[in-house]
């Protein structure tokens, strides 16, 4: 038996029993419990959840203030979490004997510890970096990061054995940010979680919207989401009876001023509303209470809230900027649309909107890719990468 261990975003360390080859140390984000906008986290997260669904005890230690205990098959450790000497030591001692797997999930000050494991342990450890989307892009998109960030997805991309990217866009978007070795290059998708595939019944938050026919954009509020594209073709509607539903953080409040503005019709007609702070269960029902869900995006390097959405057997459009689309039939399981064609988005909306036989179709066929693609199929890829660098370690 050996381990798989993560590295939290908060410094503390959690331990999770799987059968694999490798010692595999995980550096990332988890998600809180019930949050429903988590991003990479949610990737981290299942991942480890996956990989720990062995025949062996999850330990996972996050307390901030104190030392915290986890007794584990003959051994127990302790570890101040409000320190990264008190984190680096502990990966110190989980590392030596055995040879390690370093996996790295998205950019975080953390990640530097990473980078010193491979440089400490250069004879014995492969490190593996997962990309979630690229800084060097995103911040001239306008995404805001400080120079450390920059500096660290250089390293990360340049310095690691394997670097995972979550759709063929992306990973020729870095193709041409940076020199990758093609045998250093893997792709491996995102998952969704089986729970989005059973059926709930729908929470409170779906009826608060009072009945109506709703479009949903689950997206947060920043110009690279398309939002401005989604709104133009909500508004060419005209009588059809139907309003949209915009469920995300707002991340951009210049642009959120922008778009109540220009849009003033229909914000004040309340056809069109934002809705910043819902639960994942009341994700769950706001999914369960849509005619059908858009993800407009100029730039989205894969898209789990469209997997989510045809999860829920609900039909999807997503822009052509979707890495999703890397893994999907368009035209079958998902409706695939021109980013910033507002007519084309407008007149696919209407011809949905009101055919209810072909939502169902391509929804049906939409949670059957979607079941195709749980977190436990993507586990699968990532354990076969870390046990491969193990075979490959002398």
């Amino acid at each position: 038996m050996v381990w798989l261990a993560g590295l939290c975003c908060d410094g503390s360390i959690g331990r999770f029993g799987v059968v694999l080859d490798v010692l595999v140390l995980g550096v990332g984000s988890m998600t809180p419990p019930g949050e429903a906008f988590t991003g990479p986290s949610r990737v981290y997260t299942n991942i480890l959840r996956e990989l720990g669904n062995g025949d062996a005890d999850v330990y996972h230690v996050s307390s901030l203030k104190r030392y915290a205990m986890s007794r584990l098959p003959g051994r127990s450790f302790a570890v101040r979490s409000t320190t990264s000497d008190g984190a680096r030591r502990m990966i110190d001692r989980l590392a030596r004997g055995e040879k390690c797997v370093i996996w790295v999930s998205g950019i975080s000050p953390h990640a530097q510890w990473a980078l010193e494991m491979k440089s400490r342990y250069s004879d014995k450890t492969s490190l593996v970096f997962t990309a979630h989307g690229l800084v060097t892009v995103e911040a001239r998109m306008g995404y805001s990061y400080d120079e450390r960030a920059f500096a660290l997805e250089k390293s990360l991309l340049t310095g690691a054995d394997a670097c995972v990217f979550v759709s063929n866009r992306l990973s020729r978007l870095a193709g041409k940010e940076y020199e990758l070795a093609h045998s250093r290059v893997h792709v491996i998708p995102n998952g969704v979680e089986e729970k989005f595939l059973t059926s709930i019944s729908p929470g409170t938050v779906a009826t608060e919207i009072g009945g109506k026919n709703y479009i949903l954009a689950v997206t947060g509020v920043r110009r690279v989401k398309g939002l401005d594209f989604l709104l133009e073709s909500v508004r060419s509607l005209g009588d059809v009876d139907a309003i949209c539903v915009i469920v995300g953080h707002v991340l951009d409040e210049a642009y959120d001023t922008e778009l109540r503005s220009k849009y003033s019709d229909l914000f004040g007609s309340g056809r069109v509303r934002i809705m910043s702070e819902v639960t994942e269960s009341e994700l769950l029902a706001l999914y369960d209470g849509c005619v059908l869900s858009v993800l407009p995006s100029e730039y989205e390097p894969f898209g789990m809230v469209a997997l989510e959405s045809m999860a829920r057997g609900k039909a999807t459009i997503v822009s052509d900027r979707a890495g999703i689309l890397d893994f999907l039939h368009p035209g079958e399981d998902v409706v695939t649309v021109a980013y910033g064609d507002s007519s084309q988005l407008g007149a696919v909306l209407r011809r949905l909107l009101l055919n209810e036989s072909v939502r169902a179709e391509i929804g049906a066929h939409g949670k059957e890719a979607a079941a195709r693609m749980v977190w436990k199929e993507t586990a699968k890829q990532y354990r076969a990468l870390f046990e491969n660098l193990a075979v490959r370690q002398p």
